[in-house]
């Protein structure tokens, strides 16, 4: 499969390198795009961010450009308000970190973000090279940077480092800008990662933007509303609205309804129900709410009902629809 990169981000690049004094439209534009809202919701190939992350390093001769634009990006901005409702529910940062890399696996496909225990007991949470796709350094950095700031947002600071790695040499005369913090950075790593202390992948997460979790709730519980209670399916249900951000596989819904998956099949079955076919229709049902949310792009949206990508979720709305979510959201503006 190609490897993708979202318009919301190469739209964030340009337009924070213009807060950084760079020239951030000539910059996209070297890359045939317009800095335009309407590069949001739309996917380009990752050659593209390649050029835009070439001209940043070319423009600004800072080979540490990317670390600065992940600082200074604006936080309050694009995804971020549907990843702290997310993480919001995770139990503390190391949950929280997973559930954020999978968003970014969703926004920038050229590398992978992960999470690990490394011999010493520390963890490594950073961004690794996806078969058949070489991310850019400006790119793994700007990723690295936000979020670092993103994690503190989501714990009130308390997300602090013990080092941080960075898989490229020491540039002479160019020493690495310091935006985390003071934390000592290792340059010429084995990774490129942030490293932190197990006490403080145990912090919790504080709740997420409250107008927002409070709009996303009332989707699914109307959904939830609208079923039979005392019902197995509406349980099951319930129980996979929980999981989507993460995983509504069978074993994990038996799990939270605290049943072996075999136990969960069989009552199923006997209700007429087939797990798959289940979280489909969660799927369809929250989504027809979330298309309602202006503020949420059909990548936010992806992430939310567990897609791998925005297209795997455009795929299914227009086969439970026959039309796509595209045109859906604009038969709503009108009828607004």
């Amino acid at each position: 499969m190609t490897s993708t990169v979202d318009g919301s981000y190469l739209l964030q690049l340009g337009v924070t390198a213009g807060a950084l004094g760079l020239d951030g439209a000539k910059i996209l534009d070297e890359a045939g795009l317009a800095m335009s809202a309407e590069l949001v919701n739309q996917r380009f190939d990752t050659g593209v961010l390649r050029t835009v992350c070439n001209a940043l390093e070319r423009d600004s001769g800072d080979p540490w450009i990317g670390l600065r634009l992940g600082a200074a990006a604006a936080l309050d901005q694009g995804a971020v308000g549907v990843v702290r409702y997310a993480c919001g529910a995770s139990a503390n940062v190391r949950d929280g970190l997973k559930r954020f890399g999978r968003y970014l696996q969703l926004v920038n496909q050229t590398g992978v973000f992960f999470t690990a225990e490394t011999p010493e007991g520390s963890y490594l949470a950073g961004v690794r090279k996806r078969p058949g796709a070489e991310p850019h350094a400006v790119s793994v950095h700007f990723l690295l940077a936000a979020v670092y700031r993103a994690a503190q947002a989501m714990t009130d600071q308390q997300f602090t480092l013990s080092t941080v790695w960075l898989t490229e040499p020491a540039v002479e005369g160019k020493p690495v800008p310091d935006v985390f913090d003071g934390v000592t950075v290792r340059t010429g790593a084995v990774e490129s990662a942030l490293v932190v202390s197990p006490e403080v992948m145990r912090v919790q997460v504080h709740p997420p933007d409250a107008a927002l979790s409070e709009r996303l709730d009332q989707t699914a519980q109307k959904m939830i509303a609208a079923l039979p209670q005392d019902d197995f399916g509406t349980r099951a249900k319930s129980a996979i609205i929980q999981l989507l951000a993460d995983d509504p596989g069978l074993d994990a819904v038996a799990t939270r309804l605290q049943l072996s998956p075999r136990t969960l099949q069989r009552r199923l079955k006997a209700e007429g129900l087939v797990h798959q076919e289940l979280v489909e229709a969660v799927r369809q049902e929250l989504s027809a709410g979330y298309l309602q949310e202006p503020t949420l792009s059909f990548t936010d949206i992806a992430f939310l009902l567990g897609y791998s990508d925005a297209t795997a979720f455009s795929r299914a709305y227009k086969r439970w629809t026959g039309q796509s979510p595209s045109a859906a959201r604009a038969a709503l503006a009108k009828s607004s």
